[in-house]
């Protein structure tokens, strides 16, 4: 189910609290437990940067794009060595990132995929 316009708010004025830069970790504490779609994550990001609070990148080296070329060759590699498709936790071991640098990487491909 999709975050009405009220909910979305109270999310980025809960965020909006914690200051001009938040990680990941201050918008899941927002989000809390509930389900939340794609699209839900997009606004979010959107409505965020409206308000000029900046996310941080989800590894300290690197940008999301930059965490995103690192786990498609990662992946490439994996695949073709295993004939399968590679876990989140192998694509983190073999290519030196946070488990959680994946994960947000791997989103943030399936929302650049749907433009």
């Amino acid at each position: 189910m999709a975050l009405d316009a009220d909910a979305l708010q109270s999310i980025v004025d809960a965020i909006a609290k914690k200051g001009h830069t938040v990680s990941l970790d201050d918008i899941g504490d927002a989000l809390g437990d509930g389900p939340i779609l794609v699209t839900d994550v997009e606004r979010l990001l959107f409505a965020l940067d409206l308000r000029g609070i900046q996310v941080n990148d989800v590894d300290e080296q690197r940008s999301v794009p930059e965490c995103l070329a690192a786990v498609l060759a990662t992946a490439r590699q994996l695949r073709g060595a295993n004939a399968r498709v590679p876990t989140v936790h192998e694509i983190a071991e073999h290519g030196g990132l946070p488990e959680r640098a994946v994960r947000m990487a791997l989103l943030f491909a399936k929302v650049m995929s749907r433009s």
